[in-house]
């Protein structure tokens, strides 16, 4: 059998596996609502909403994706990636809001401890000060602080979803 031979069949087979689809991965995920009045208590459905617009958006399904500047387009594509609702934890707090400094992601701080962060997202709803709509821990980070928080007037479609933050 000659190297040509031997080649073909293989190149084959790594082209056939290259086409093949990935497939989906299904991150659990976990909300965390820490609040103090009642209007920052999310609703189920304000949840739900959320939780649709990711999977809408890493599906590259999201209706502003023409807006992606012409050098990305080609990059735009479903990231084979869906979030799936896992619980939801709701915990009524003494503190007004939060800064960023982790305080919802602990008890002591008034807040709630990450559930099972090796897997799964762990997302904080509370009152964030300052103005600011939310923020993320960087890759590789300690699993006690894993996670993003997100002021509850920019989580979600309804609800308590204030314009121009209420696209999820």
């Amino acid at each position: 059998m000659s190297a040509l031979t031997r080649f073909c069949p293989a190149t084959t087979a790594r082209r056939a596996a290259a086409a093949r689809v990935p497939r989906l991965v299904t991150v659990e995920v976990v909300v965390n609502v820490v609040y103090q009045a009642s209007p920052q208590n999310v609703s189920a459905a304000q949840i739900k909403s959320q939780i649709a617009v990711l999977n809408r958006d890493f599906a590259a399904k999201n209706p502003d994706r023409e807006k992606v500047p012409a050098p990305w387009q080609g990059l735009v594509t479903d990231s084979r990636l869906r979030f799936k609702l896992a619980k939801v934890v709701r915990k009524k707090t003494k503190r007004s809001s939060f800064s960023t400094d982790d305080g919802v992601k602990r008890a002591s701080g008034g807040g709630v401890a990450p559930f099972e962060p090796k897997t799964h997202l762990n997302l904080w709803v509370c009152a964030l000060a300052d103005g600011v709509l939310g923020y993320a821990q960087f890759p590789g980070g300690p699993t006690a602080t894993d996670g993003v928080v997100i002021d509850f007037r920019a989580f979600g479609t309804k609800g308590t979803a204030q314009a121009p933050f209420d696209l999820g």
